[in-house]
């Protein structure tokens, strides 16, 4: 018995042995960019929890498992380094190299960029994809939430007509409160630009930040840099979103028969004789007298529970080191609210359509010398039924026994000195406004590199060209009102 365990014993020891014979050690040192050692550096056997760190002198001893022959070479600030060892290798060196961090990004800050650890003014820039997540036509919309110190208030929801007001940290002055925005360096108008275009959006909010403006910068300014070619193979992206548009608050009224029965108990109240009779609450009751007593739901019947918004976007980009580019068009379709109703000359309902196109080129004519050349055309097209008032502030208004929308005979309910107030005839007969405008945007840029002067020194020329063409037309329906 004793001489059986004695043998086990010995067996476990000369297997333990020749294990440890089997592993290897790695032995090494880690320098950074500058050539100095790394200190705490780790260093694991991958896909295992053996590691060890680096020393005072950036060296390390790793005795491996056997499980895998990769190291991983990781340090807080700098990229993962992926080395496969064969053997016992000693005196390995490695050099790690900085990772782009978001102390390392750089921001869009006056008439430059600067990297954000060096920013001392309060400055926020919002990322392309954050501004690409909300599904929203209007850029003003998109930042909404997005940037701490900035205010948005959406007056409407009109298509084509839904900006929002832009206030960063409150009103500072007595007059406009709009902050100035520069698109590419150009003061220009930036609703409708679409996200998928944009590279960079800045956000100067305080005086140390906007100083470079003067008394322009007093509201705060926006700057927006759009996408530019790279050197390199066409790219192409093509993406498209569809989004659905609902009321998300909508009042629920009395009906007619309670309108009437509450106005009776006010009246008398007052002491006034009561408008309604009890044949008249019986026909709101029973609604057996629709024209001469109707019961009117004007949200269920103007309204639609959701409408359809569509944008495509499709943008080429690439280049070499002569020429880079970037090419894009987008087509954005967003419905409104209102239902359709029969009518063979226009849409009842409103609409908007944007066509935007953008080309922005890059060009190295020398080694100093670079040119730019940025192009933009935008269409929009808006159409809304023919009257000044919104349908919401009238439907809002009107009681539910108002009025029948059409009578027994045909013709339009209600009195003739009441026919504009009547939602039903303000969309089906009294017409569609048509609004187009075309827009075109250039701007031509010259940089000189001057460092044979002295460093850092360089010649900057930027002509910009702004042009908008409004058209408008009114489609009407033959003897209406």
């Amino acid at each position: 018995m004793k001489k059986t365990i004695l043998l086990c014993v010995a067996f476990l020891l000369l297997l333990s042995t020749e294990i440890h014979a089997q592993n290897k050690i790695v032995t090494g040192s880690i320098i950074d960019e500058l050539n100095e050692p790394v200190i705490g550096a780790n260093i694991v056997e991958e896909g295992t929890t053996n590691g060890t760190s680096s020393d005072l002198k950036g060296n390390f001893r790793l005795v491996l498992s056997g499980k895998s022959d990769v190291i991983i070479i990781s340090y807080i600030g700098y990229k993962n380094i992926y080395s496969k060892v064969s053997g016992n290798s000693t005196n390995l060196k490695f050099k790690i190299e900085p990772e782009a961090t978001e102390l390392e990004d750089v921001v869009v800050v006056g008439y430059g960029i600067q990297k954000k650890a060096s920013i001392v003014g309060a400055i926020t820039q919002v990322k392309s994809e954050d501004l690409q997540q909300s599904s929203v036509p209007n850029l003003t919309n998109a930042i909404a939430g997005r940037v701490a110190g900035v205010i948005t208030v959406m007056g409407s929801g009109k298509p084509g007509a839904d900006d929002s007001q832009i206030y960063i940290r409150g009103q500072a002055t007595t007059n406009s409160t709009n902050p100035l925005v520069l698109v590419d360096g150009i003061e220009r108008d930036w609703k409708q630009i679409d996200p998928e275009d944009i590279e960079s959006f800045s956000v100067l909010k305080d005086a140390s930040a906007t100083a470079v403006y003067g008394v322009r910068g007093a509201n705060g300014v926006l700057l927006i840099t759009t996408k530019r070619g790279k050197i390199g193979k066409p790219v192409l992206n093509i993406s498209t979103q569809t989004a659905i548009q609902q009321p998300i608050r909508t009042p629920k009224y009395l009906n007619s028969y309670w309108y009437a029965t509450l106005m009776n108990e006010a009246l008398t109240n007052d002491g006034k004789a009561p408008e309604y009779t009890e044949q008249d609450l019986q026909h709101y009751l029973t609604g057996d007298s629709p024209y001469t007593h109707p019961d009117n739901d004007y949200y269920k019947d103007f309204l639609k529970k959701g409408s359809i918004q569509q944008l495509i976007n499709m943008n080429a980009s690439g280049g070499t080191e002569f020429m880079k580019y970037y090419i894009s068009a987008n087509v954005l379709y967003q419905e409104g609210l209102y239902k359709e109703f029969s009518n063979a000359l226009y849409d009842t309902n409103t609409n908007y359509n944007r066509y935007n196109f953008r080309s922005n080129l890059d060009f190295a004519v020398t080694k100093n010398l670079s040119l730019g050349v940025d192009l933009t055309g935008r269409l929009e097209v808006r159409k809304q039924p023919n009257f000044g008032a919104d349908l919401f502030d009238k439907i809002r208004r009107l009681p539910p026994n108002w009025q029948p929308y059409i009578n027994p005979d045909g013709s339009l309910g209600g009195r003739s000195d009441e026919t504009r107030l009547a939602p039903y005839a303000l969309i089906s007969q009294y017409g569609n406004r048509s609004r187009n405008k075309n827009v075109l945007e250039g701007v031509f840029k010259l940089n000189e590199e001057m460092g044979y002067v002295t460093p850092g020194l360089s010649f900057r020329m930027m002509i910009g060209y702004n042009s908008s063409f409004e058209s408008r037309s009114i489609a009407v329906l033959e003897n209406t009102h």
